[in-house]
């Protein structure tokens, strides 16, 4: 009864259940078994630079002296692991995202389907947000590990957090107990912070290559086109707005930070890069949010022109 309730409460192009929806994913399903070797390359090729990273630390682990710098080593090693692993899988998962997406409308309508759908008892938002799903659907395990992997990295940093404490209160007297733990509690909030933060920027990144690539597939008749299309668009978007907008930002936040800062008052001159940066990552998640909004609502919009 309250997996019924809660099925009631989502829209019905949410479920698995949906036609669109399990069609989307089954034909994707089929597609990707043939392009497995990619995602093969994209785990392999981080897990080899790596173990490269790993060799050329050999001596280091060799000569260390004590348990600290043996721990900083193997925290640096898995630190390459973790970050590189991640930045291939997001590459895959993005690439993946915006061609899949590129292709859901365009190649109904390559293959003379769109009218088909047209007739169906299915609105067209609802086909359009059901063949996202599908590919979102797709995409749900590789997803799922890059969500692993941010907070693996958020933990991570954690844990180089408490060790660079420890080794730098060492011998501050009776108050280092005191200092460590204030100093452990903000570490602590900080990347619970960082880990939130992971998630929302995927979220928002998600959803601005979805949008972007659905836009494409309405303005294009052939998947080719398409893709075409969507590359052009990433392009153009990424350094003609989203660039000089952040560039326009940081140089405004720089310009206010040379007036607010004070070279008696030290606690400014810290405050400065940490606003800086917040105001990097918060423009630019705005931006992905915004224009991601506004390309999915163009798309559902032209979706509802297309006649053939």
């Amino acid at each position: 009864m309250i997996k019924t309730r809660k099925s009631r409460m989502l829209p019905s192009w949410v479920s698995n259940d949906h036609p669109i929806v399990q069609r989307e994913t089954a034909l994707w399903k089929k597609r990707s078994r043939q392009w497995s070797w990619v995602w093969i390359i994209f785990l392999l090729l981080p897990l080899m630079c790596s173990g490269l990273c790993g060799l050329s630390m050999t001596p280091i682990l060799i000569e260390a002296n004590s348990a600290g710098e043996w721990l900083f080593s193997i925290g640096a090693i898995l630190s390459v692991t973790l970050w590189m692993l991640h930045g291939f899988l997001m590459f895959g998962i993005w690439l993946l995202s915006s061609i899949g997406t590129s292709t859901v409308i365009a190649r109904e309508r390559e293959t003379q389907n769109w009218s088909l759908l047209r007739i169906t008892t299915l609105n067209i938002p609802e086909i359009v947000h059901a063949k996202v799903i599908g590919v979102l659907r797709w995409l749900s395990l590789p997803l799922a590990l890059a969500v692993v992997l941010r907070i693996a990295m958020s933990g991570l940093l954690f844990i180089v957090a408490i060790l660079i404490i420890f080794s730098a209160t060492v011998g501050v007297g009776a108050t280092a107990p005191q200092l460590q733990a204030v100093l452990v509690v903000a570490s602590l909030a900080a990347c619970v912070i960082i880990a939130i933060y992971f998630i929302i920027e995927l979220a928002a990144a998600m959803l601005y290559n979805c949008s972007i690539g659905l836009l494409s597939s309405v303005l294009a008749r052939t998947s080719a086109n398409a893709i075409a299309i969507m590359f052009v668009l990433h392009f153009g978007i990424s350094f003609f707005l989203i660039a000089p907008i952040q560039q326009v930002v940081i140089l405004a936040v720089s310009v206010f930070s040379l007036r607010w800062v004070s070279e008696a008052n030290p606690v400014t001159q810290m405050i400065t890069p940490f606003i800086t940066i917040g105001s990097s990552i918060i423009i630019n998640l705005a931006i992905q949010i915004g224009i991601g909004v506004i390309a999915y609502a163009l798309a559902v919009h032209q979706a509802k022109r297309i006649d053939e």
